[in-house]
């Protein structure tokens, strides 16, 4: 039964390609017809993923075509994409979204990688409350480090550190999952979650918090089994609504210094973060139709940040901005395909997938943090690139999990006298 809902997928797919490739004309402002397929595919992948990260990254990463159709068609977005700077290349930008969907769909379709996330994310890592006490504290003090300052959500007071450095947010997500198989039945875990999430969005770190919010959601509905369908899709949709006018009207607030409710609702589509990023994804898109291709220095200076001391290429904002005003920030498609263009998109996605999906073989605590990471940080990697994921897999992680070894050892020890 499943191989054949297998084959009637790959053959819904195959003739949404080919009626997508059919109806391709770069001389229409906005394709109809290929609009509608893209969301017919999207619609599909999130059916046959529900509740998964997978179903995270095709919403997300698609988003970004939202602003610039509502710019297109209104005038009316945020920031540089409203300034109309670049011409919105919206049939290119689809195209390279429905190629990255349909890559997503054969990794669904045809892997193990659902199975075997729900698998891992229901190991039970349960820790002592000696060393869920001593993380607690880490990740609370590591929380005021990266924002020492009073709550207070102004911008020029956002980024003053306690402690040079930049890693402090990536510390303090890697101790709360670290946590997280303790989350339902130990208060103080439930505690330290809503202090951080509190310190966060107090000082206007939105994506963290929003990351957070969305891996402990994800991860409470696999492992109680919640069932999809259309009433939990409305809850959570309505969830969803609520929290992010909640986030728009901070940001807001810190951008503007004032900010309404009604005002963070309508602009649900259009908020500052998602339209800077769609406004960085066409941007890319401009500089790959009219410079010549960076065969792989976006890449190598992606490299050459896992090493300490060691110096790259320009990195994907500083090679931006000598072209275009830039607000920061970098789309998950982007850098690929300034690189090496409808290749480097194709290839960096489906190594996206095989690291997932060689993360998902083992289950120890390692894979489920690293694992949960990826899920916590979502948002990071879709609109800031991978480097924030990269960094903490190699170096915060084991760190961190070696000290929980040590200290769970240090007590079975002392146990056993």
């Amino acid at each position: 039964m499943q191989l054949i809902h297998r084959f009637k997928n790959d053959f819904l797919v195959i003739i949404l390609m080919l009626i997508f490739i059919s109806v391709y004309n770069t001389n229409i402002q906005v394709n109809i017809i290929q609009l509608v397929l893209n969301t017919i595919l999207l619609a599909t992948i999130i059916l046959i993923s529900k509740y998964s990260i997978i179903t995270l990254l095709v919403i997300i990463s698609n988003s970004v075509l939202v602003p610039a159709l509502i710019q297109l068609n209104t005038g009316k977005s945020y920031g540089l994409l409203q300034m109309n700077l670049v011409p919105i290349h919206f049939n290119q930008m689809l195209f390279y979204i429905f190629i990255y969907n349909v890559i997503v769909f054969l990794w669904t379709n045809h892997s193990n990688i659902l199975k075997n996330e729900k698998k891992l994310m229901k190991q039970n890592f349960n820790l002592s409350q000696l060393t869920i006490t001593i993380i607690c504290m880490l990740a609370i003090i590591f929380s005021i480090v990266a924002f020492p300052t009073l709550p207070g959500i102004e911008q020029s007071i956002r980024f003053k550190m306690l402690l040079p450095g930049n890693a402090w947010n990536h510390f303090v997500v890697v101790c709360l999952i670290i946590l997280l198989s303790n989350i339902r039945n130990n208060r103080m875990v439930q505690i330290t979650y809503i202090l951080v999430l509190f310190w966060f969005l107090s000082h206007g770190e939105r994506v963290d918090a929003a990351g957070i919010i969305l891996g402990l959601v994800l991860y409470l509905v696999i492992i109680k089994d919640v069932k999809f369908n259309i009433l939990s899709i409305i809850k959570y949709l309505a969830g969803f609504i609520i929290l992010a006018t909640l986030f728009i009207y901070i940001g807001n607030i810190r951008i503007n210094g004032d900010a309404s409710i009604v005002q963070s609702f309508n602009s649900i589509f259009t908020f500052s973060t998602i339209s800077d990023i769609s406004y960085l994804y066409n941007i890319s898109i401009d500089f790959f139709d009219k410079q010549t291709m960076l065969h792989g220095d976006i890449t190598r200076w992606f490299l050459a940040q896992v090493v300490p001391l060691v110096n790259g290429p320009m990195s994907f904002t500083e090679i931006l901005k000598q072209f275009y005003p830039n607000p920061g920030g970098e789309f998950i498609l982007s850098g690929p395909l300034m690189d090496f263009g409808v290749l480097g998109v194709i290839t960096m996605v489906n190594i996206d997938f095989i690291v997932i999906k060689t993360i998902l073989t083992k289950n120890n605590r390692y894979t489920f943090i690293a694992y949960l990471l990826l899920v916590f940080a979502v948002l990071r990697i879709i609109w800031y690139g991978r480097m924030y994921v990269l960094t903490a897999e190699i170096y915060f992680i084991p760190l961190l999990l070696a000290m929980v070894t040590l200290i769970e050892a240090v007590i079975k020890r002392k146990e056993g006298e």
